[in-house]
């Protein structure tokens, strides 16, 4: 049996939970699933190709008006290798929130799916840091 609050694993005869002190006299034993509505990728691959190539057309077209302006090709260089820099770097932060998010998605249908006692608090709990005991 699992604790409805914090998601610990407590035995059938405690009445609190050893972890959090929730009640648990009168709680049901099985949880109703809770549906998770699994992510589609379409959104971010879309947003990520459209980033990738919007950047680019904006670091190319800016460079090729400022040849057009006689600007020295050492300085135009520099600016598209740190254009780039800055885009790929963008979408490397944008590629690893999605990849979080999917974590998070997957450990928590994986959760769910094995142990119908786990509620979505439980899972919810288990991501925030854990309680600090004051007993001594």
């Amino acid at each position: 049996m699992y604790c409805p609050s914090c998601g610990n694993e407590i035995s059938v005869e405690l009445k609190y939970c050893n972890r959090c002190g929730a009640n648990l006299s009168g709680v049901p034993e099985v949880y109703a699933q809770p549906m998770v509505k699994p992510m589609k990728l379409g959104v971010p691959a879309i947003v990520l190709g459209l980033t990738i190539t919007i950047g680019l057309g904006i670091i190319f077209s800016s460079a090729t008006e400022l040849a057009e302006r006689q600007v020295h090709p050492a300085a135009i260089a520099w600016m598209v290798i740190f254009g780039l820099a800055a885009l790929f770097g963008c979408t490397a932060l944008m590629l690893r929130f999605w990849l979080k998010v999917l974590a998070i998605e997957s450990r928590s249908l994986s959760a769910t799916e094995s142990d119908p006692t786990v509620s979505a608090n439980a899972i919810a709990n288990s991501w925030s840091t854990p309680a600090v005991s004051t007993a001594s």
